[in-house]
């Protein structure tokens, strides 16, 4: 699952399998909720319903709980998008979708609760499982336009990673016992193979020459 914040202020979510090893999930609907309910009833979707393979979308503030198909999730959130292969249904396979969140007064990834979503996937049995769950927002950073995975991506890598993997210490130095910058010194370490005696005159250096 990747939300993204696009330029023009709308959310774009885009559900794939991260691993086609196996068998891959059978997407049947989304549950999720705004972090503010005044948003909620200003919320609008894209594509319409019924634009397969999005074939149903609600947004009621802590109100949402059922797809089409009767499944009941167990607690209440603010909007839903199912997905199926006809129309106000669950039916057929749906391994991908994607769909948009807008509003008139825009919106951002601040405006998502990401930590408070569900997913409904239908097994091969026809039974569905109810995956709920979401992202830690400790690990995100925020000026990051986009989550995926758990994870931070785009602008806020850099940053996530300077706060997370920085060397520590008590007087601000560096940290040998810190296993990142333990590798990184490593590599860094590493012996460069003796140029060749032609490279080392101060003349001009061919282009073989350089490493």
């Amino acid at each position: 699952m990747e939300v993204t914040q696009t330029p023009q202020g709308q959310l774009f979510i885009n559900l794939q399998p991260t691993s086609y090893d196996g068998e891959v999930a059978d997407i049947d609907g989304m549950f999720f909720n705004m972090n503010d309910d005044s948003d909620v009833p200003g919320l609008n979707f894209s594509p319409d319903e019924n634009a397969i393979p999005v074939t149903g979308h609600l947004a009621e503030a802590n109100s949402v709980n059922t797809l089409d198909d009767g499944l009941t999730v167990p607690e209440n959130y603010d909007g839903m998008v199912q997905f199926g292969q006809a129309p106000d249904s669950t039916d057929g396979t749906v391994n991908n979708a994607n769909f948009t969140l807008w509003s008139d007064a825009g919106l951002t990834l601040d405006d998502i609760d990401l930590s408070s979503v569900s997913l409904v996937v239908s097994n091969p049995d026809g039974s569905q499982d109810v995956l709920s769950g979401g992202y830690d927002p400790a690990a995100a950073a925020s000026d990051s336009s986009s989550y995926a995975n758990g994870g931070v991506s785009d602008a806020g890598l850099e940053s996530w990673y300077a706060a997370n993997t920085a060397p520590t210490g008590d007087d601000g130095g560096e940290d040998d016992d810190n296993p990142v910058f333990a590798e990184i010194m490593a590599l860094m370490n590493q012996p460069v193979d003796d140029l060749p005696e032609d490279c080392e005159q101060e003349e001009a250096v061919e282009a073989d020459c350089l490493v």
